[in-house]
């Protein structure tokens, strides 16, 4: 990665996940290192409305619950991103499709992508995260495969199947929140804080 050009990585993860997979660009000299926990404890008594039935829409209720609830610390995310130097910059979490969907999200749309474009890539998630969990065919979005029960261990429940979800209605419903509550992406940056030098960074490193 370094021989790529990597620069900068932002950790969206949570301190319990950094304990128990460290980050390995943490100490590494010549490479930026940011921890931003995205969740924290702003969604930590989360619960999907009984009103939304399917797989997408409760994992759409889960971003609808994040944006709001978390926007001084997406408004750290974003701005680290836009502050990092003229390199490329990592930024992950430890599923690869919620917090870094949702910032990817917002990047994409600083930059001006068309709403079908990051749902499009939102969704890709399937085809290049292999998650054993994922189950877009069962309709019951709260089930819990037998062995995952099992195999839970004492300090976490095991989750239902919706959070192993990357479907493309899920995308749709947390951009049509940003549009109907923020008015749109960039506007809802502006309310994180971001300032219009930190957009046009943004964009300049996306479209040049």
């Amino acid at each position: 990665m370094v021989d790529y050009g990597i620069g900068a990585v932002v950790d969206l993860r949570s301190a319990r996940n950094i304990s128990d997979d460290p980050n390995p660009f943490a100490d590494l000299v010549g490479v930026a290192y940011h921890h931003h926990d995205l969740w924290g404890d702003q969604v930590s008594d989360f619960k999907s409305s009984a009103s939304s039935l399917t797989q997408e829409a409760k994992l759409a209720d889960l971003y609808r619950t994040g944006f709001p609830r978390c926007e001084g610390v997406i408004g750290e995310i974003i701005g680290t991103l836009a502050d990092e130097g003229d390199h490329a910059t990592v930024f992950h979490c430890a599923a690869g499709k919620d917090r870094t969907g949702m910032i990817a999200a917002l990047l994409l749309g600083v930059a001006r992508v068309p709403h079908e474009i990051i749902i499009a890539d939102y969704a890709l998630t399937a085809l290049y995260l292999d998650d054993p969990h994922r189950d877009h065919s069962n309709p019951d979005p709260m089930f819990i495969r037998e062995d995952q029960a099992a195999n839970s261990d004492t300090n976490a429940a095991p989750l239902p199947l919706y959070f192993s979800s990357c479907l493309p209605e899920t995308m749709a419903l947390a951009l049509k929140f940003l549009d109907e509550e923020y008015g749109g992406i960039e506007g809802y940056v502006r309310k994180i804080g971001l300032s219009d030098a930190q957009i046009q960074r943004l964009r300049s490193k996306f479209v040049g």
